[in-house]
């Protein structure tokens, strides 16, 4: 081993110094690992609509606190030799790869939850392979129409009142009397009083089985209800023959009363009947969809870019002196509790937006200008860092400074022709938001590798004030 370590010494110094030989073969067999365990859980069709939630939060605990004790056993060994700090000559093409080295390891650190989520996706998708969802969904949503969860789906009418005096919206003030399975409502919602029908068809088929009295169809749809809430999980005692006899009671199809969805709040009146809430399947199939869509490319951008905020961190510490790092680090507090009062005396927004995106401009000229000049060379330093820290916002500061100014142009006037171009570009923005989080990483690592990497190079050679 200690032939190994002064061969590696000797001829690969940046890989024995990051340790990167062992960490590599780490970080790889940790996501393994946790690909696996997220593979193995117990998932079924009965208790996937609430296992992946409480499970995945442990998983995400345990890959977060492996994470944090691995970083730390690896910042003992790489930070006790730092080259840069003992003014040793290292090329600008040796810093760019020791910051390639380091962001892979975060990333590596980082990427376990990810992994642990892609394999729980295996899982779901390879028991749910013989899962229609549109078909389930569908099946749910029309014998919803003659299963009463709630009264208040199946009024004709309700009557609304503003909230206070000033107001726009409604709420529901009462029910008119005489609740009818025709008056079914499920498939509607209410926008600023519009009432806009999202499955005409469905409602349909049901109003036409109700006037002419299917009963065979409606009885079939409520057992294949039932069959789904027995597959994922729900639990009832229904007998769906009686319960459409009751429908057609009477004349006008009149509901008499709801069925209870638990079984601690049983009908006593109708045999203990219940049917757990028809959510329960819901959640299952959108599960079961997300499974089948898989990990977006933004999530793992996302990760990607907490791993670079990292990076920038223990790169920016370990390439400048601990006096200047700190010097900036409470800089960077003070301005930030500086924008967040100006935001609460002036209640704008676009300032809150706009500050990464000004003191990242501001603070890169500023160092840049005494880099080269070769004065203020711990003024400088400090302003370097700031700049390090807003990177990973940047581009997210502008797009939201883009979306919100356009905004106010989107909603103040009616119609798209008067200031069209705000809003074509609103809609744009709101369209492309996925893309300026990939951009905003790609931004943040070109830059670091191209324009703060050499900016230290020249700022080291300068000499001291």
């Amino acid at each position: 081993m200690k032939k190994f370590n002064n061969w590696m010494l000797t001829n690969h110094p940046l890989i024995w110094n990051t340790r990167f030989h062992i960490m590599l073969p780490l970080v790889i067999l940790l996501n393994i690992i946790f690909f696996f365990w997220g593979y193995c859980q117990d998932i079924t069709l009965k208790n996937i609509s609430y296992f992946h939630y409480y499970q995945f939060g442990f998983i995400n605990g345990v890959a977060i606190l492996v994470g944090i004790m691995t970083m730390l056993l690896w910042l003992i060994f790489y930070l006790r030799h730092n080259a840069f700090k003992a003014l040793l000559p290292l090329s600008m093409f040796h810093l760019q790869k020791e910051f390639a080295i380091v962001l892979i390891i975060f990333l590596g650190l980082i990427f376990p939850i990810m992994i642990a989520h892609k394999g729980m996706n295996y899982k779901i998708n390879r028991i749910s392979k013989s899962v229609n969802t549109p078909k389930e969904k569908r099946i749910i949503f029309l014998a919803q129409h003659f299963l009463p969860f709630e009264l208040g789906r199946f009024n004709a009418k309700k009557v609304y009142q503003p909230g206070n005096d000033n107001d726009t919206g409604r709420f529901e003030q009462g029910m008119i009397p005489g609740v009818s399975y025709l008056n079914y409502r499920g498939s509607e919602y209410y926008n600023e009083g519009y009432i806009i029908d999202k499955d005409s068809l469905l409602d349909i088929k049901a109003i036409s089985w109700l006037k002419d009295h299917r009963k065979d169809s409606i009885i079939t749809y409520i057992d294949k209800y039932l069959q789904l809430c027995k597959k994922y999980g729900g639990e009832y005692k229904f007998n769906s023959t009686a319960h459409v006899s009751s429908i057609f009671s009477t004349t006008d199809l009149l509901v008499k009363e709801e069925i209870p969805t638990d079984k601690y709040d049983k009908d006593e009146k109708v045999n203990n009947r219940y049917i757990q809430t028809p959510y329960v399947s819901l959640n299952a199939i959108e599960e079961i969809t997300d499974a089948r869509k898989g990990l977006k490319l933004e999530q793992y951008f996302a990760c990607a870019i907490v791993a670079l905020g990292f990076c920038f961190v223990l790169f920016s510490f370990r390439i400048t002196p601990i006096k200047t790092w700190i010097s900036a680090i409470v800089m960077a507090v003070i301005l930030t509790v500086g924008t967040v009062t100006l935001y609460i005396v002036s209640n704008n927004e676009r300032i809150l937006i706009l500050s990464p995106v000004v003191l990242a401009v501001a603070s890169l000229c500023i160092s840049a200008g005494s880099i080269f000049q070769k004065k203020r060379k711990y003024l400088a330093g400090v302003t370097y860092l700031l700049t390090w820290i807003v990177l990973p916002f940047f581009v997210l500061a502008v797009y939201g400074f883009l979306y919100e100014y356009t905004q106010y142009g989107y909603y103040e006037d009616v119609t798209y022709i008067k200031n069209g171009f705000t809003h074509q570009m609103h809609d744009w923005l709101k369209d492309n938001d996925k893309n300026f989080l990939i951009a905003n990483f790609i931004f943040a690592l070109l830059m670091a590798l191209f324009v703060m990497i050499p900016l230290i190079k020249k700022w080291r050679a300068n000499p001291e004030e």
